[in-house]
């Protein structure tokens, strides 16, 4: 009865204890014991249901276009998998300390037929511990290394991170302004119309009158068709930015979104008044893909470095403690007996890596090919960077000088549409130059509306390449403020 107690009671124990090793392993660590996830990294919101508004703001297509789209889910990804990497660094540091139970049910027969007395068969119960300690004292700078490797790493795909929000930025400005100015085009074409209408109307009078011939009529019609056409063609395109703009905002594509009016000015201006010597310095600083590409370097430069330490020494305390009860036999044919054996182990383990067969020899070669790969692409990102800056300034000051002319002749084709229309009423004019003056009035509108629409989408590109369109300012300054021992 004792045995059945006694059993029963090892089975429930093991099963206690393999539960709790379940649960433990599926979270040992629930709240980032090594702070690798810096409080300065925000974890991004879930994403807010946005009624599509009577007229959608610039900053509202971007939030939701951000919160939709798979390369900022992407991007957010691999910030938690650096996370990760940055907390295996640091736990590089600690020790290691591991234990083990065992129970053991052993079943021993030992036959000598030549002596039948010393054969023996035994049954035995007994169980083994055990706990050891590990701790990797010192290694001449190869954990030092992987942690650094491991913060620019972090640090890269931080500013990764501000790149995508950027690219995805300026993309939603494009159909933005594409819209805006689509649904400027489609009420300009539609004012075309009514003017080449009153125009018709005019003509047609003058021809019932018997003040002109026919053709004055058919001309005014001619513009008229052109103008529906025109309209149509609007109207058209219209649709389609609609389409672009609210799948860019994780919207059906027939959600028809009206977006604000064009305004000749924007708050990114007040950013871009300087000079182009001072916006190329401000982009080599904070262009947020030269950080990106800054950070790589150093990440390799600090695995190069690991890589040299881990051909070093290493110092290593070790500690370990065991017991068990294993019954122990005397000789053969001897029964066995009650035991108790333990041991206490202390030591400083140190390991001199002698000859790996040349692959350690590779591995650097490799990463002196990695960092000369990375200052490459560095090399190259910061031309691509001054080139882009330099385009868009030049952009922006020609959409500006394009914007104040394409405003003057819109005023003075106005003010000749409604002079030639009076004059064609009393007869002082004919038809062909009403219908010159119209056609006039509606390229200037439309041009108008093009260089409105390409000044503002020049500006925030501008201000994507500088590095200002996303505040990339912010660093994870609480990365370095892990203390560690020496090594």
């Amino acid at each position: 009865m004792a045995i059945q107690i006694q059993m029963k009671s090892k089975a429930l124990i093991i099963k206690l204890l393999l539960l709790s090793g379940r649960c433990l392993a599926w979270d040992v660590y629930p709240n980032d014991p090594l702070q690798s996830q810096s409080s300065t990294i925000a974890a991004p919101e879930p994403c807010r249901t946005h009624e599509l508004p009577a007229k959608l703001d610039l900053l509202t297509a971007v939030d939701m276009s951000l919160c939709h789209d798979p390369q900022t889910r992407e991007a957010w990804a691999n910030i938690k998998l650096q996370q990760a990497e940055l907390g295996q660094a640091r736990a590089a540091y600690l020790p290691k300390l591991e234990g083990n139970v065992q129970w053991v049910r052993d079943h021993n027969v030992v036959s000598t037929p030549d002596i039948p007395a010393l054969s023996t068969a035994n049954r035995d119960g007994y169980r083994s511990d055990s706990a050891s300690l590990s701790w990797l004292l010192y290694d001449f700078g190869a954990r030092s290394a992987r942690h650094q490797a491991a913060e620019a790493g972090l640090r890269a795909a931080l500013a990764s991170q501000q790149t995508v929000h950027a690219q995805i930025f300026a993309a939603i400005v494009r159909d933005f302004y594409a819209l805006a100015a689509a649904q400027a085009t489609l009420i300009a074409t539609t004012e075309n119309e009514r003017n080449a209408t009153n125009s018709l109307k005019a003509a047609s009078a003058k021809v019932n009158g018997g003040i002109v011939a026919i053709s004055d009529q058919l001309q005014a019609e001619t513009a008229l068709s052109q103008s529906v056409i025109n309209r149509i063609k609007a109207e058209q395109q219209l649709a389609i930015m609609q389409g672009n703009l609210a799948l860019d905002m994780g919207l059906p594509a027939d959600s028809h979104p009206t977006v604000t009016e064009l305004a000749p000015s924007d708050p990114v201006k007040k950013d871009l008044d300087r000079n182009i010597s001072e916006l190329l310095a401000r982009a080599q600083k904070d262009n947020p893909e030269l950080i990106a590409a800054r950070e790589n370097l150093a990440a390799a430069q600090a695995k190069a470095d690991q890589t040299a330490a881990e051909g070093r020494p290493s110092i290593a305390l070790t500690l370990r403690a065991t017991h068990n009860n294993q019954p122990e036999s005397l000789g053969v044919g001897m029964p066995t007996t009650s035991a108790n054996s333990q041991q206490r182990y202390a030591g400083i383990q140190v390991t001199l890596p002698l000859f790996d067969g040349f692959e350690r020899t590779y591995r650097i070669r490799a990463s002196a090919a990695e960092i000369e790969r990375q200052q490459a692409i560095l090399d190259g990102t910061s031309q691509k960077t001054d080139r882009t800056v330099w385009k868009n300034y030049q952009d922006v000051q020609s959409g500006i000088s394009n914007l104040t002319q394409a405003s003057r002749l819109l005023q003075t084709a106005e003010q000749a549409f409604a002079a030639s229309s009076k004059r064609y009423q009393v007869g002082a004019a004919d038809v062909q130059e009403l219908m010159n003056v119209q056609s006039n009035l509606a390229s200037a509108r439309q041009q108008r509306i093009q260089a409105m629409s390409d000044l503002l989408t020049a500006r925030y590109q501008l201000a994507q390449s500088i590095g200002h369109l996303i505040d990339t300012a912010s660093t994870v300054s609480e990365i370095s403020g892990f203390r560690q021992p020496g090594g």
